[in-house]
């Protein structure tokens, strides 16, 4: 592509660059006699601030993939690209840097990865998030990163498109201004930086409470537990389960659908009408996520021979609402619940 000398297209140009280089595409424009050619490094990372500091937990690959070829023009500040990679020649069909905008390099870019695994394509290069990719040939590269997950969040890393060399400031920011900065590929060479945008989603665990009763009579019993996060900065999972104890040996039930890496407090509240509790009434467990994490509780008769009935409070997760609801119910010593 030839940029023709108008200084309405330049002003075209320069917004352009201003706009894809928020996707992580650097456009850099440089002085004419810069001495180019030097090596091209990228540096891919992923936007981080103190609230999500446990992305950088989730490690994956990253890897990279070049769809076009590019070459520096020999009259204006600027380089030019070129669609004459096999596979994704397709892509530049209509190509026309001035009018793209974020939005088209997002889906040009969601292009480009369905081509890579359409035709299992392998990358140019791979590396870890944070890792500089050396040795890169001028021109636009897709890059991806495959899922990630830490122990609380599965994180998903859109793919981005990245031209190299590129420009950047003092600080080693990308310059969103044509006129300011300095070409990556010059002496001493420095790296294109890319930050990768993110989304992440919870990941979730499970809690068994197992009960033994000893010298168990054979006088059904309902055991009533609390259940309630021990995290700083106030509460923000609690619950109630009820194991209905019904015959001899350890029998169970189990909490589904915790958020993963909590601190649960575990009380058994109701110890049954006609036994006590056998040790600590308080356990403590650590939720992992796609796993069952269990606390356990003995009692034994007390000798009173008394019946009665529990009430379990059970909050359920709804799906639609994103919320956790109320579902109460009364259990007595003559229900039959399967202990799951």
């Amino acid at each position: 592509m030839k940029h023709k000398k108008s200084n309405r297209l330049a002003l075209v140009v320069a917004a352009f660059v201003a706009c894809v280089l928020a996707l992580g595409v650097t456009f850099a424009q440089a002085d004419v006699n810069s001495e180019l050619g030097g090596t091209n490094d990228l540096l891919v990372k992923v936007s981080v601030n103190e609230q999500d500091a446990d992305v950088e937990k989730a490690s994956t690959q990253v890897e990279v993939y070049r769809i076009a070829t590019g070459s520096k023009n020999a009259s204006y500040d600027a380089y030019d690209y070129s669609f004459d990679v096999t596979a994704f020649k397709d892509l530049g069909k209509g190509y026309d840097p001035t009018t793209m905008t974020n939005e088209s390099w997002q889906h040009m870019a969601e292009a480009a990865k369905k081509i890579v695994k359409d035709k299992a394509i392998n990358p140019d290069a791979t590396a870890a998030i944070g890792e500089k990719i050396s040795g890169l040939s001028d021109g636009i590269y897709l890059v991806t990163a495959a899922d990630g997950a830490s122990e609380q969040y599965t994180y998903t890393f859109a793919p981005a498109l990245v031209a190299v060399p590129g420009k950047v400031g003092e600080d080693g920011g990308a310059v969103y201004n044509t006129s300011g900065g300095r070409w990556t590929n010059t002496d001493p060479a420095v790296s294109v930086p890319l930050v990768l945008k993110w989304s992440r989603t919870p990941r979730y665990g499970s809690l068994r409470i197992d009960k033994t009763v000893n010298d168990f009579d054979g006088e059904a019993a309902t055991f009533v537990y609390h259940i309630v996060d021990e995290q700083t900065g106030g509460t923000v999972y609690e619950n109630y389960a009820a194991v209905q104890y019904t015959a001899d040996g350890v029998q169970s039930t189990t909490v589904n659908h915790i958020p993963a890496g909590l601190k649960l407090k575990v009380t058994e509240e109701y110890t049954g009408a006609h036994y006590r509790l056998v040790g600590d009434g308080d356990q403590t467990a650590t939720i992992v996520a796609d796993d069952v994490v269990n606390v356990a509780f003995v009692n034994e008769p007390d000798g009173t021979g008394t019946s009665g009935h529990g009430i379990e409070n059970h909050f359920v997760f709804d799906e639609k609402q994103g919320d956790w609801q109320l579902d109460a119910r009364v259990i007595d010593a003559s229900e039959n619940v399967t202990n799951s």
